[in-house]
């Protein structure tokens, strides 16, 4: 029997930890990424060179490497001098995107990685995401969605893109092709919507065969997601798929305890047409957190 095929949807740290457990199964896994970080080394770097984001994808790499000794390095942060808060990997993505496109830079990373699964950028278009917030106010970025400089109690109404992006058609394909596709616990508005603002991602998702599953964060984020219930994340989920089918939300049932400094996602009834698996996945050493070890198990008892 051939392996199944699982097609990742996310960015910042949600997905790769996912994908950290999930590479350990007999799959085949394709990540697709968020390429609209703003913040940190990746945002110094892009507005030095003019050159796509590629934190989300770096970390999506390392996540997926077999040498782990390289992997550790492609993490290593400098503490001081001129490279002072930049990632060797950030670095080196950097360096091969002043020759080749994203694709062919992230390529060739997975041959130094020794990486078998596939990494794709949700698009090789240059473009920011903007915030319109619920009194009107226009967030350009996503360092100023993520890290909130205006008042964080106020929820956002609307996310776009600065700038026109479209998909690769290595993308398209992939979610013609995936026998299950898998949006990635992680910052709803800065590392998994992005992605279904980019022309064609939607449409493809619409004719594909493959259930669509999403994995609910255990806990809310001030300034995306705070007072969220699961109805929510799943109505602003839907909203943005744009008439594409959710089959499957998977819900941490609340077993491991969330610390009093974090708000927890209240979990409130989902409509009948998504089948809602309530099950332990929260993070025992991390509990405000989704465990990608639980999220992979979960995911492998119900795709394969």
């Amino acid at each position: 029997m051939s392996k199944k095929y699982l097609v990742t949807i996310g960015g910042g740290s949600g997905q790769p930890e996912l994908l950290r457990y999930l590479k350990a199964y007999e799959v085949d896994l394709t990540a697709m990424v968020t390429t609209m970080d703003s913040g940190g080394s990746t945002g110094l770097l892009r507005q030095q060179y003019d050159i796509l984001s590629m934190g989300d994808v770096r970390k999506c790499l390392v996540a997926l490497a077999d040498n782990q000794d390289v992997a550790a390095t492609w993490n290593f942060r400098f503490s001081h001098g001129v490279l002072a808060g930049h990632t060797c990997g950030n670095l080196i993505l950097a360096s091969y995107l002043q020759l080749h496109s994203m694709q062919e830079s992230i390529d060739l990373c997975r041959k130094m990685l020794n990486i078998s699964h596939t990494v794709l950028p949700i698009t090789e278009d240059k473009t920011d995401l903007e915030a319109i917030l619920e009194n009107g106010q226009e967030i350009f970025g996503e360092v100023n969605i993520d890290i909130p400089k205006h008042d964080a109690s106020l929820h956002i109404e609307k996310l776009t893109l600065s700038e026109k992006a479209a998909a690769p058609k290595s993308v398209i394909k992939a979610i013609a092709s995936a026998d299950y596709i898998v949006f990635t616990m992680g910052d709803l508005y800065t590392s998994i919507l992005p992605n279904l603002l980019v022309d064609g991602v939607t449409r493809a998702l619409k004719k594909t065969e493959a259930p669509l599953i999403a994995i609910c964060n255990r806990t809310t984020k001030k300034g995306e997601t705070h007072d969220f219930t699961t109805r929510n994340f799943y109505e602003v989920l839907t909203e943005y798929l744009d008439g594409a089918k959710l089959s499957y939300m998977l819900i941490d049932n609340g077993e491991v305890s969330v610390p009093s400094a974090f708000q927890k996602v209240v979990h409130t009834e989902i409509p009948a047409d998504t089948r809602v698996i309530q099950l332990d996945l929260g993070d025992n050493a991390k509990p405000q957190y989704i465990s990608g070890k639980k999220a992979a198990q979960a995911l492998i008892d119900l795709c394969v």
